[in-house]
Parts: structure tokens; sequence; C-alpha cells
């Protein structure tokens, strides 16, 4: 699991039955959903108390 820095995002990545690896990225107004763990949670609760500043390219 990856959770960004910059931005409200998380890539979650799973093996499959297949055993390649599959991307589940979650946004803003989501639930994140740890297989594994059998774990939810609101994206929004990771990103509490977090602030999150625009980057200005130059």
């Amino acid at each position: 699991m990856l959770i960004s820095s910059d931005k409200v995002r998380v890539d979650c990545f799973r093996c499959n039955s297949e055993g390649r690896w599959v991307l589940y990225p979650y946004t803003a107004g989501e639930e994140v959903h740890l297989a594994s763990l059998d774990f939810r949670t609101a994206i929004a609760a990771l990103y509490e108390d977090v602030s999150l500043e625009s980057q200005i390219s130059a």
C-alpha cells in the first residue's frame, strides 16, 4: 500500500489468483479496503489532520 503525501490518493496492490499484482487505486471520498486484513476505513481518516499544500511549478 502506498499513501501519497501530496494528494489524497492511496494505491493498493493485490496479488490475484494468477500470481499477478493488480493495482487498486483509491481517491477522495472512497473507502480503502485491505483485503488481507479484512480492514476498511474511509480515505479521509488516513488524511485526518494532514494539510496538503498545492505544489507550485516555477
